[in-house]
């Protein structure tokens, strides 16, 4: 059953003792959570431990939210900020198809045989991927506006209040965002106009 209280009525609800409360704010907030953490660290594993210590965080915190915006905009700080520091922590990803076994001899790993891939799913994921490679060669200023804008579909205000930047820096962020993953993605040979 959906519960029908705001945010505010839930946080005081909780913050007065009834802290089984706080799972309506889970149950409110999970999907965003995750999708937001998924749009951070690519992983759906690693997405799952961000959400988790996304309401750990925000649970502990309910003290300290002053409600000057939106519990959803706190909210979606804490993930953020989370998530770039879940990336932080890990290891760059082992690539390498050889391994070596337990006895200390070297195998290459098998390769699945999927069979012939029509050339516009290809394309697609080689677009995709070098999307992401030019969001991810983006200064930290910019890739935060850019994802929250465009992956997440925050307003330019939220963006504002989730930052903590002006609105007018927002909108310039924006701009010169768009204009450096433009530059970046023409460099690729996929996104080179004829």
């Amino acid at each position: 059953m959906n519960d029908t209280r705001s945010d505010n009525e839930i946080i005081d609800a909780v913050l007065s003792g009834r802290v089984n409360d706080f799972e309506s704010i889970v149950r409110r907030y999970e999907r965003k959570v995750y999708s937001t953490a998924l749009s951070v660290v690519r992983d759906r594993a690693l997405a799952e431990d961000v959400s988790q210590e996304v309401f750990f965080k925000a649970y502990r915190a309910l003290p300290s939210f002053r409600r000057e915006s939106a519990f959803s905009t706190f909210l979606y700080r804490i993930c953020y900020n989370t998530a770039v520091s879940f990336l932080r922590r890990q290891p760059p990803p082992d690539l390498a198809l050889d391994r070596t076994d337990d006895d200390g001899d070297d195998y290459e790993l098998p390769i699945a045989d999927e069979g012939p891939l029509p050339v516009e799913h290809v394309e697609a994921e080689e677009r995709r991927e070098a999307l992401w490679r030019a969001i991810h060669a983006l200064s930290e200023n910019y890739r935060q506006v850019i994802v929250l804008r465009e992956l997440d579909g925050c307003s330019y205000q939220e963006i504002a209040d989730t930052l903590g930047i002006p609105l007018g820096t927002v909108k310039v962020r924006i701009l010169r965002a768009r204009a450096s993953l433009k530059a970046l993605l023409l460099q690729d040979a996929l996104f080179q106009q004829s």
